[in-house]
């Protein structure tokens, strides 16, 4: 009768048995998680669940994300796997999808004014005093001093 600490074991194999018993030490990324069950997801959805349902679902197995996210990383995922197939890899790997995830060029969101000044604002010259525009305060029936006005 042997234990897992007897020398007539490779040591390989000890370890390998302990590493099964032990968790990550750091935490396998959602997207990566989502990957795994991507068929699972997508059968589901044929099926009639929603998004929120599915949600739920994997956040009763401990996977936590709301479901916007879920609907993105399926989004993502769905492209990836069309991009390698097209590239002639009929049936991606998770690695191959969580790379092909990663490289996915992403549409830049509007966060700068554009470059060129907007046209539609013209520029306020000192010689030209603006255009004045109606006022709801001031109808136009009444009249109001103009300061620019040359006395």
């Amino acid at each position: 009768m042997s234990n897992d600490t007897t020398p007539e074991r490779p040591l390989e194999e000890r370890l390998h048995k302990r590493a099964e018993q032990m968790a990550p030490d750091r935490a396998v990324p959602t997207i990566v998680r989502i990957i795994e069950v991507r068929g699972f997801i997508a059968s589901q959805r044929r099926r009639g669940h929603s998004w929120d349902s599915l949600q739920r679902m994997l956040a009763k197995e401990h996977v936590n994300l709301a479901e916007g996210t879920l609907r993105n990383y399926m989004a993502q995922i769905l492209r990836a796997e069309a991009d390698l197939k097209a590239a002639g890899k009929d049936i991606p790997e998770d690695a191959e999808i969580h790379a092909a995830i990663r490289t996915q060029v992403r549409a830049p969101h509007q966060t700068r004014l554009p470059a060129q000044p907007d046209q539609s604002i013209a520029p306020v010259s000192p010689a030209q005093p603006p255009k004045r525009q109606a006022s709801v305060l001031f109808p136009t029936t009444m009249t109001t001093p103009d300061p620019y006005q040359d006395l």
